[in-house]
């Protein structure tokens, strides 16, 4: 495996040293730009990837006026087990959701439910997720430039490796790893427009 980037120290953050040898690892260079303990790591995977138990989500369920009442936690917690807790489609353990398999919200017995991540759900629920993993695409390709190129890539730069328009509130990320790398960018100021309160400029 090629040696990890080396790092140096700038402030509190570590700052990637660009003349080292690209690391293999994704991940390991996450959590080293972050700066994460190993709790935090832990913290943050149970998080995402223990599923949530059957009582909140039927208590969540319950509050649904199109649906009707949830099945037993039991159920649930059956149907969870048989799935082996993943997406019964892309086997992703992330963000599970139950869908019926008959698109009929007030059909909720068990022979009708399926386990599956909300981008799956949402898929065969006819509203797909048009670009998934989106940011995560964005941090390779970050990583990616900056090793090919010794310096932070542009907005622009990685808009075109990815054949994207905007990075939408990714360009946030982008900022962010800048920071890190100790080569802060100016993020553009803004104001929210009464009609559309959750705009982020496009980048």
């Amino acid at each position: 495996m090629p040696p990890r980037k080396k790092t140096v120290e700038s402030g509190n953050h570590p700052v990637a040293d660009p003349a080292q040898p690209a690391a293999s690892d994704y991940v390991q260079r996450l959590i080293s730009l972050l700066g994460l303990s190993e709790d935090e790591v832990l913290a943050a995977l149970l998080s995402s990837f223990v599923p949530s138990n059957p009582g909140s989500v039927a208590l969540s369920w319950a509050k649904r006026n199109n649906y009707t009442a949830p099945p037993s936690t039991k159920v649930l917690w059956d149907i969870m087990v048989a799935a082996d807790f993943r997406c019964e489609e892309c086997h992703t353990h992330h963000d599970l959701t139950f869908h019926h398999r008959n698109d009929d919200a007030h059909d909720s017995c068990p022979e009708n439910l399926q386990l599956l991540c909300r981008n799956c759900n949402r898929a065969k629920s006819r509203r797909p997720v048009k670009q998934r993993d989106f940011k995560i695409n964005i941090f390779k390709t970050y990583l990616d430039l900056f090793d090919r190129l010794g310096r932070p890539p542009t907005p622009v730069e990685i808009k075109r490796h990815l054949n994207l328009k905007q990075l939408s509130s990714s360009v946030y990320m982008v900022h962010f790893l800048n920071t890190r790398f100790a080569v802060p960018t100016a993020v553009r100021a803004y104001s929210p427009s009464k009609h559309s309160p959750h705009s982020t400029p496009s980048a």
